[in-house]
């Protein structure tokens, strides 16, 4: 934030998301895909038209543990203090209203009326943004903790205290004031012998609109304000004007001319004010204003939040109390569904940075692995951690390989394909990367996709990099690899049905996948198949 460039006025520069330099990880475009990073972009975005810039924060992460931070502490600040976190409701209209004066793409074709009128406007939401955010600072039951908002209070009090400040906040009702009354003109027509239009004059500027009126008003109202025929709208008549009353229009534009003069004079003093640092400024603030907003309706959900401890000193760590999926609890907001976001508890330790992950079908496996990718994301570009502890490194990356679909008219087949793309994410890897597989390797036979699993996981194990495997092949888990950590989706058994527990946690594998189980209990048992069959269709044999 720039709240001035004169001597009078501050000239510190105030950024809420990069303090320290823009240094940041792109996200590959798959893995926005794989873990639904828009979903999140969504719930953040207050308006659609400012969608765009939400997306281009997520997907601009902080390189820098001490920026995750410095996002972090603000984000708390928000939270915590529910005076500070409230404003920022307040702030927003404010800050569209303050960016459409600023940045209208027509402004270089502007007459000088027109930049006068929208100067003073400019102007006004400015005071309004900047008594905001003072009331607001005012009515806090504690000072700002973190030093984003503790900068941020610091130049709103100096803005506030500067003598051109003071200066327009006594002369800005009356520049309102002026424009608020150039609201119509009158103008005298002299008709000729045939009534036609033969001389015309500008009566008066009026601060009032006229309204239009039928017959009946023009007989019996004497209202001056009232037109006696419908009122027209130059934006639904396309014609040209009439040549005679193109000098009457110059007239106009002289007078309105000479009635801006003193309002420009007086805007004068107020030229190096300048605005356009608090719009960028306000951007940042519409990001935390959806962080806040999504943060308040998962505690009102019975969801828990934190704010994690965030390192960057090896090795890699990932640990959770209560994680849970931030896209599916963000569906049960939207829909009001009863679907589980699945919670775990991960505490594998540091030396194990490779998670094997099994457990039967619909047990929550790929919804787990969904849920550290996105609580990584989210935690780290400064939000909160979906969870009700957590502690994690920061990552230079997060790659994803979810299974691929056969295509119509490719040579290689689906094992071939998944091996090329898995080949290239662990060409990129470092020890500082966040690896999520899902079911990798499984387009071959079971016997040799272990095998090459195995190897895979021992190349991984050297690098060090903090992997996430979900698969059905339990005798990963049981490697002897001593970097494999072993998670598993747990069951419960409910009147005979297997049903998934939405829950992870370490754990020794089953050694099954409870597939012929399941697939009974979804009716694709033989006998079964054979019953329906018959009901549905009695010739059927």
């Amino acid at each position: 934030m720039r709240t001035g460039n004169s001597a009078e006025g501050s000239s510190l520069f105030l950024t809420l998301l990069w303090p320290y330099g823009r240094s940041a990880i792109k996200i590959p475009e798959q893995s926005w895909i794989d873990l639904k990073v828009r979903d999140v972009a969504a719930a953040l975005t207050l308006d659609r038209q400012r969608a765009g810039m939400i997306e281009g924060v997520l997907r601009h992460v902080p390189a820098h543990t001490r920026t995750v931070k410095y996002r972090l502490d603000i984000t708390n600040d928000f939270l915590e203090n529910e005076a500070l976190g409230n404003c920022l409701e307040s702030l927003s209209p404010v800050i569209e209203k303050l960016r459409s004066c600023v940045f209208r793409p027509d402004r270089f074709d502007w007459s000088p009326i027109q930049e006068v009128t929208w100067r003073i406007r400019e102007l006004e939401h400015y005071v309004q943004f900047l008594d905001i955010l003072a009331a607001a600072f005012a009515r806090s039951p504690q000072e700002p903790r973190s030093e984003g908002i503790r900068r941020l209070k610091q130049l709103t009090d100096e803005a506030r205290t500067a003598p051109i400040y003071t200066r327009l906040r006594e002369e800005l009702p009356a520049l309102v004031k002026t424009i608020a009354n150039f609201r119509s003109i009158s103008i005298g027509i002299n008709l000729g012998s045939g009534l036609e239009p033969a001389e015309a004059t500008i009566l008066s500027v009026n601060s009032e609109r006229y309204s239009g009126k039928g017959l009946a008003g023009r007989l019996f109202c004497d209202d001056p304000m009232r037109g006696i025929t419908k009122l027209r709208t130059s934006l639904s008549d396309q014609s040209a004007p009439n040549p005679a009353l193109i000098p009457l229009f110059k007239d106009l534009s002289d007078i309105m001319q000479k009635s801006v003069r003193p309002l420009a004079k007086s805007l004068s003093q107020f030229a190096d004010l300048c605005t356009h640092n608090i719009v960028m400024l306000g951007d940042e603030l519409l990001f935390y204003t959806g962080a806040v907003r999504l943060a308040r309706r998962l505690r009102a959900a019975g969801l828990p939040i934190c704010s994690p401890n965030v390192t960057s000193a090896p090795p890699a760590r990932f640990e959770a109390d209560r994680l849970y999926n931030l896209n599916l609890a963000i569906a049960r907001l939207e829909t009001d569904s009863q679907r589980c976001p699945v919670t775990s508890n991960v505490k594998p330790g540091d030396n194990r940075p490779l998670w094997v992950v099994t457990g039967p079908n619909n047990g929550g496996k790929t919804t787990f692995l969904q849920a550290v990718g996105v609580a990584q994301l989210v935690a780290q570009v400064g939000l909160f951690a979906p969870a009700r502890h957590m502690s994690l490194t920061t990552v230079d990356a997060v790659y994803t390989h979810y299974p691929a679909l056969e295509r119509d008219g490719e040579e290689s087949g689906r094992f071939v394909e998944e091996a090329r793309r898995l080949r290239k994410l662990l060409l990129q890897i470092t020890p500082r990367s966040l690896l999520l597989l899902n079911e990798s390797l499984s387009g071959t036979a079971m016997g040799e996709a272990v095998h090459v699993a195995c190897d895979l996981l021992d190349f991984l194990s050297e690098i060090r990099c903090r992997t996430v495997y979900v698969t059905h092949m339990h005798e990963l888990a049981t490697s002897r690899n001593s970097a494999v950590a072993s998670l598993v989706a747990a069951i419960r058994t409910v009147n005979g049905k297997i049903t998934p527990a939405y829950r992870v946690e370490e754990g020794v594998p089953a050694g099954k996948s409870y597939a012929r189980a399941l697939a009974a209990q979804y009716g694709l048992e033989p006998q079964a198949l054979r019953r329906d069959r018959q009901k549905a269709d009695p010739a059927i044999r």
